[in-house]
């Protein structure tokens, strides 16, 4: 990056006219506007800046119908946002330019140099303005979890309830085969396995409201395996309460996931979500359902081959990192959902009602 080489720091460095009013984040050159920010004397960082902005969020290994239309919702969100706290200056509004879910309508959102193309340079620098603020949250669309809703059977509602009941089957994950547990043990359980699955619910729940629902991917069953102690190293546990401390000392020893005080009674309010079911004569379903998903999670960890992916200019560049899953542990964690999937199986209900 070039600049007019003053030596008044207060100045633009680019214009060297106007006082400096913003420093650039990728080459910390001063500037006073957007228009010097956009000036051919500093095009080559800025377009580079933003282009990694866009990969580093836009970048997905697939994308389906669901997540197709999570990204179409960020981005109108981030057309939506109120920018004046980042370019008090901006004040410019061409109405012939068409709105952004038009013009990203038919394109394939994976292709981040394409989405890229469709935005207009004051949506680029806008974008870049809220990833530096640090606050996203109003760009992420609320993520409801599977397990939160409670279904009460009311009499006189009778048709609507089991309305729901097909709902709530359509919603959860479903369900993987489940064998017979005397196929599996002769031997009377033991106590702790009601709680180490609580600790499997909870690393469960975490990780999936970490990655939005979008969890069936290899970073996904790393941050399970780092969070259950059950399923990573084989602990049991004595007590609905040492099963989820453990799971939120995990995540605060691990600076990469972390757990506020916020979140930790959220995932308290999820175990007891998972250990109530959908209904009173259905108390196993979102245990199954949470156990059968992490079996799948494992079992593609173990059957995932490399195919060969589209490469683009930011993802030869900037690849998006692969977490490594030890195969011998996932091949234990299959092994083990196997058989809390049986046990939840045959005596969850009864142990619950009695």
């Amino acid at each position: 990056m070039e600049n007019s080489g003053t030596t008044d720091d207060s100045k633009c460095q680019l214009c060297s006219l106007a006082k400096a009013k913003y420093t650039c984040p990728r080459c910390l050159v001063k500037y006073c506007s957007q228009m010097c920010y956009k000036s051919e004397g500093h095009a080559n960082c800025s377009e580079q800046f933003y282009k990694e902005c866009v990969e580093d969020e836009l970048k997905l290994d697939q994308l389906d119908p669901e997540s197709k239309n999570k990204m179409v919702d960020i981005l109108k969100r981030f057309q939506n946002q109120d920018l004046d706290d980042f370019y008090p200056e901006n004040d410019s509004d061409d109405d012939s330019i068409p709105d952004l879910s038009e013009r990203i309508e038919n394109i394939d959102l994976d292709d981040s140099d394409e989405v890229w193309s469709r935005l207009t340079e004051q949506e680029k620098l806008e974008f870049n303005a809220i990833l530096n603020s640090g606050d996203l949250t109003d760009l992420i669309p609320e993520y409801e979890p599977w397990w939160n809703k409670r279904y009460q059977k009311k009499i006189e509602e009778l048709e609507s309830f089991l309305d729901q009941i097909k709902e709530y089957e359509k919603i959860c994950p479903p369900l993987q085969p489940i064998v017979p547990f005397n196929t599996l043990s002769k031997v009377q359980p033991s106590p702790c396995i009601l709680w180490n699955i609580v600790n499997i619910m909870g690393a469960y729940a975490l990780t999936v409201r970490r990655f939005i629902g979008e969890h069936q991917n290899s970073a996904a069953a790393s941050t399970i395996l780092t969070l259950s102690t059950n399923l990573n190293a084989n602990e049991n546990f004595d007590s609905k309460e040492m099963a989820t401390e453990s799971i939120i000392y995990q995540a605060n020893a691990d600076t990469s996931i972390t757990c506020s005080i916020e979140e930790a009674n959220v995932i308290r309010d999820d175990i007891d979500k998972f250990l109530a079911g959908p209904k009173n004569d259905d108390v196993e379903f979102y245990i199954l359902s949470a156990l059968s998903d992490l079996q799948r999670l494992f079992q593609d960890s173990l059957s995932h081959k490399k195919k060969g992916e589209k490469k683009t200019e930011f993802s030869k560049k900037y690849p998006p990192p692969k977490a490594v899953i030890d195969k011998e542990k996932a091949k234990r964690s299959v092994k083990k959902l196997t058989f809390y999937l049986s046990w939840t199986k045959e005596f969850y209900a009864g142990l619950i009602i009695s």
